[in-house]
């Protein structure tokens, strides 16, 4: 008996976000998380589904708050005239009722996101917007859209936007380039060749790119003494150099890098797209009898959202739950851009992307540097006067 009264508890609630929802919200519509094109919007996108699907469920409860179990595989199939080409996944699940096992069929979509439900006939017992919230952001929706974005600017050939992030804030020790940053270079030289880059569409073999360092010589007196080596460091540990990763120097630094004055006796070195914690350089030798090796923090500064603007219902809209997810990129600048519609109802998504616009974000910093970084933002809506 206390399984079942602590499984529901409709009046209890919690934060989604910038919203309270109730712990354990049961759907309105019969059909929720039942039919596939009603699906459980979980989010997540290929790389999270998994897990944020598998949290949903070993939250959900049968009717009489039963343990859920999953039996067999999961069926996967495409949602017909979805404008995102959600994949739907199927997990059939079994509780027992006196005894005998009852088996259905849970919907979800790993696509789109939207405050989870209790489909009908079950029950929740962590919350659910707890264990299956805001999703982070889709690279697979992220990566060709900071391509998109480091060929819009950087064809600009704004300086501004592709100043590089500096390895040390207080000394010239060389610059970490991301990937956007790199991808802008790139952009920039074709600009000014006379072939611009189409935003639209985006090279292949640009999303592809990953990050990159160049180390400067090291000052010794009258000496320089130059850089042999660079290791990066991330929050799981080192990071991987690119599959062509050796070591960038000489006449090669200027094609690679193009546009950037790089002094003479510094190496570049490519790696993986990871989000770097530190850098390690590596001299032929140590100044006056200090260490041939120098450790650089990469320290990184939150988001911070400044201001928030809810969005406005248009005249004649009605909706339950006026809350919208989107898809950006924060651009170095603190500009939210490149909006991709997530979940919440459609018809308030252009109201939303209007909020937006108002917004005043501080980006990721590094080093000092703002930092293009791709988030999930939920748009509210206050209620019309």
């Amino acid at each position: 008996m206390r399984t079942n009264l602590a499984a529901q508890q409709p009046q209890s609630s919690v934060m989604l976000g910038a919203i309270r929802v109730p712990a354990c919200q049961m759907a309105a519509d019969p059909e929720y998380g039942l039919v596939a094109n009603k699906a459980v919007a979980i989010g997540g996108g290929p790389l999270y589904m998994n897990a944020r699907q598998r949290r949903y469920l070993d939250a959900l409860r049968g009717p009489q708050g039963q343990t859920l179990t999953i039996v067999g595989g999961v069926g996967s199939a495409p949602l017909p005239g979805d404008p995102e080409h959600a994949i739907i996944d199927m997990y059939h699940v079994s509780y027992e009722v006196d005894g005998k096992p009852v088996e259905k069929t849970i919907y979800m979509d790993a696509y789109h996101y939207d405050a989870p439900k209790a489909p009908t006939g079950f029950t929740c017992g962590p919350p659910l917007a707890s264990v299956a919230g805001i999703p982070p952001a889709d690279p697979v929706k992220w990566t060709p859209a900071i391509a998109a974005l480091a060929i819009e600017q950087g064809s600009k050939a704004n300086v501004a936007l592709l100043d590089p992030i500096k390895l040390d804030p207080s000394s010239s020790r060389g610059y970490y380039f991301d990937r956007y940053g790199l991808i802008a270079l790139q952009a920039r030289a074709a600009a000014n060749s006379g072939t611009r880059l189409d935003p639209t569409k985006p090279p292949k073999e640009l999303e592809a790119i990953g990050t990159a360092v160049i180390a400067y010589p090291a000052s010794c007196g009258e000496r320089t003494i130059p850089a042999t080596n660079v290791e990066l460091t991330g929050s799981q540990g080192a990071i991987q150099r690119e599959a062509s990763g050796g070591v960038v120097q000489g006449d090669a630094l200027a094609e690679a890098f193009p546009g950037v004055a790089i002094p003479a006796g510094s190496i570049a070195i490519r790696f993986r797209n990871v989000q770097p914690t530190q850098a390690k350089i590596t001299y032929t030798a140590g100044c006056d009898g200090s260490p041939a090796e120098i450790t650089l923090a990469l320290r990184s500064e939150p988001p911070r959202l400044l201001e928030l603007v809810p969005g406005v219902i248009p005249a004649g809209v009605v909706e339950a739950e006026p809350v919208v997810y989107i898809q950006v990129l924060i651009d170095r600048e603190g500009h939210i851009v490149r909006p991709q519609y997530l979940g919440g109802p459609r018809s308030l998504y252009s109201a939303a992307v209007d909020a937006l616009a108002k917004w005043r974000v501080q980006p990721i910093r590094m080093n000092g540097s703002g930092v293009v970084t791709p988030n999930v933002l939920q748009v509210p809506f206050r209620p019309r006067p």
